[in-house]
């Protein structure tokens, strides 16, 4: 044999000693397995037993005791507190203070209410169970008592103490336009105005227009809370009911009113349209804010085919002048609209100045709207004629007194300026034209004034 087949058989032999060792841990590890499954095998039956006990003991513990229900147990609690107050009591222990209950807090709370306020010599206050009994309006009526109306956004009319009970719907409704400053301008007003009493009158069940009085000054007194009331309102309250006649008598006086105010706007635009000749030619128009007035006077200008330019300030709180304008470019006249800031650059070129009136009074004062004073004194001491149109119910021979009524909507801002006769070139009436000085004349000639008619009042 060589020597490599001699190490071969020793390597051999060395292996097969090595492999019996390495097998005997493996069969004494599959021995203790099995060792482990057969225990197990006998403890699953024994704790399946422990259970099986347990639950037949909690089934004979559950018979033989009585379950409570929630009354009952609410019964038991309070037999425990009660007689752990009983031993307490026995043992001369003071009991424990509770907290009062809802109920008793109310009671104290208003015991000492009361007590406060007979110390101070004031009514008590109401309880809940006695309600308030309000006034109830009932549907389809014609008047409505007691009156709130809204100013503005934020503000609400107070509510205001009348003679009378009631006051028609018309007046209710005008006034809420007046504060929200929907019905704008003297003329327009004293129309509407005229409106409300006609429909008064028509729908009052009295015969005589005396009996309506107290409804008219109680009607004056909720417009005067909208707004002030103008000249013209005043006047055409005081000629429909200076005398006691019929309703019928009265709505025909109020209905030749109403047509006589509209007659009067159309013999001014007639006579500064053809009489005077006030706009001619290439003539230069200088205004102020928005008239009905005026649009007619520059509309039948225009239509006549005479070539004008209108230069339009404003200068009112609510920018009516704005409107003014759009309203004569929508006709197709020339118009410039400027701000008071613009006046000097334009006012070399205006040839006349023409305005309208809210009222004026004896002292022959015009009062228009607010910041007109500046325009006019500017144009008078260019020496540029001032024109005023106004019609004679807007007069009175008394003195008016500015109250500066003061526009809702802008903050600090008045809505009207009294502007002096001084300044004033001449004032054109229904009746031609006339000096501010000659006012007073005219009112008592035409007795529209209030002091004049109190003479014949009812």
């Amino acid at each position: 044999m060589s020597e490599a087949q001699h190490k071969n058989i020793t390597e051999d032999a060395q292996l097969g000693q090595k492999d019996p060792s390495k097998k005997q841990p493996t069969q004494q590890k599959q021995q203790q397995k099995g060792q482990k499954t057969q225990k197990s095998q006998k403890s699953t039956p024994i704790m399946k037993k422990d259970d099986e006990n347990k639950e037949v003991q909690k089934e004979e513990k559950v018979e033989g005791e009585h379950q409570l229900t929630n009354k009952e147990l609410k019964a038991l609690k309070k037999q425990q507190k009660h007689d752990k107050k009983a031993a307490r009591v026995a043992a001369g222990i003071p009991p424990i203070p509770q907290p009062p209950s809802k109920k008793e807090k109310k009671e104290q709370q208003q015991g000492e209410k009361e007590k406060h306020d007979e110390k101070q010599n004031k009514t008590p206050q109401k309880k809940k169970s006695e309600k308030e009994v309000k006034p109830q309006s009932s549907q389809g009526s014609v008047c409505f008592d007691p009156i709130r109306l809204m100013v503005g956004d934020v503000k609400r009319m107070p509510v205001i103490p009348l003679n009378s009970n009631a006051v028609h719907f018309s007046f209710l409704q005008f006034a809420l336009e007046c504060s929200e400053y929907k019905c704008i301008g003297s003329t327009v007003r004293a129309l509407r105005f005229i409106d409300c009493i006609i429909q008064m009158l028509q729908s009052t069940p009295f015969t005589q227009s005396i009996q309506c009085v107290p409804m008219v000054e109680d009607a004056m007194k909720l417009l005067e809370n909208a707004r002030s009331v103008t000249v013209g309102m005043n006047n055409v309250k005081n000629f429909i009911f200076m005398k006691n006649l019929e309703i019928g008598e009265a709505l025909q006086t109020a209905q030749t009113i109403s047509m006589s105010i509209i007659g009067s706007q159309k013999e001014i635009i007639s006579k500064v349209v053809d009489t005077y000749k006030y706009i001619n030619q290439h003539a230069v128009i200088l205004t102020l804010n928005y008239s009905t007035l005026l649009l007619n006077i520059f509309k039948n200008q225009y239509a006549k085919g005479t070539d004008f330019k209108v230069i339009v300030v404003e200068t009112s709180p609510l920018k009516e002048g704005a409107y003014f304008a759009r309203a004569l470019t929508d006709i197709g006249i020339d118009t410039t609209y400027i701000l008071p800031g613009g006046l000097q650059i334009v006012l070399g070129t205006v040839t006349r100045v023409l305005s309208s009136a809210s009222a004026m009074d004896g002292r022959g004062s015009v009062y228009t709207r607010a910041g007109s004073a500046s325009v006019i004194y500017a144009a008078q001491k260019m020496h540029i004629p001032v024109i005023v149109c106004c019609e004679t119910y807007k007069m009175t021979d008394g003195i008016l007194k500015n109250e500066k009524e003061m526009c809702r909507m802008c903050k600090n801002a008045t809505m009207y300026d009294e502007v002096p006769q001084e300044m004033i070139t001449v004032v054109i009436t229904e009746f031609g034209r006339v000096p501010p000085s000659s006012i007073p004349a005219i009112v008592r000639e035409q007795r529209w004034d209030s002091k004049v008619l109190s003479q014949e009042k009812y």
